[in-house]
């Protein structure tokens, strides 16, 4: 399969599609594809990016003060522009409905906001739950072999490959728990699942 690339419906659709094509295909035959990309969304776009370019967004700084104000020796007040939460954004954080980093920013002139989803380990670890709940055939992760810059999703992917455990989870206390539970379908989860594995 294909990465799914909304973050924002991720948890909600994953399970329904999942329990679609295992009514249909072996488990076994069906293999969970991963991602270490960074999404955005907003509006009805998803666009694919780097670590490091969703980083170069939440990291723009405004210099807050007058251009004659800043000399020598004056403190001055940076901000975040795009995480800032005295300007009611999210900044950088963990999102337990997503089960991922993400953040929220303004677009320039009005042209609404958008959320990045940060992959890495943990978020990661979360979408191997699907493969055991399932009884997948495995798990496999996008081609990244073009790109550094990408988020390290391979902590989590390790341990899972080598011995099917997903002990990235076993010391950490600060994390909502998210249980992965098979979908009940119905007929217009059904058809709605239909059109998303299309």
């Amino acid at each position: 399969m294909a990465p799914y690339r909304d973050q924002a419906t991720f948890r909600l659709t994953m399970p329904e599609i999942l329990q679609y094509l295992t009514e249909r295909v072996a488990p076994a035959k069906l293999i969970l594809t991963v991602s270490p990309y960074a999404t955005e969304t907003g509006g009805e776009t998803v666009n694919v990016m780097s670590l490091a370019q969703a980083m170069s967004i939440a990291t723009r700084v405004t210099v807050r003060a007058e251009a004659d104000a800043i000399t020598t020796s004056t403190n001055i007040k940076i901000a975040g522009t795009n995480i800032d939460k005295d300007e009611g954004l999210t900044g950088i954080r963990w999102s337990a409905d997503t089960a991922t980093v993400a953040f929220s920013y303004k677009q320039a002139q009005g042209a609404g906001s958008r959320t990045i989803y940060l992959e890495n380990f943990f978020s990661i670890g979360f979408k191997l739950e699907l493969v055991g709940t399932y009884k997948l055939g495995g798990v496999a992760v996008e081609d990244a072999s073009d790109n550094e810059f990408l988020g390290d999703i391979w902590p989590a992917l390790i341990p899972f490959v080598t011995s099917g455990n997903r002990s990235c989870f076993s010391q950490i206390q600060d994390l909502e728990p998210w249980e992965v539970k098979a979908a009940k379908t119905n007929q217009r989860a059904r058809s709605k699942t239909r059109a998303a594995a299309r």
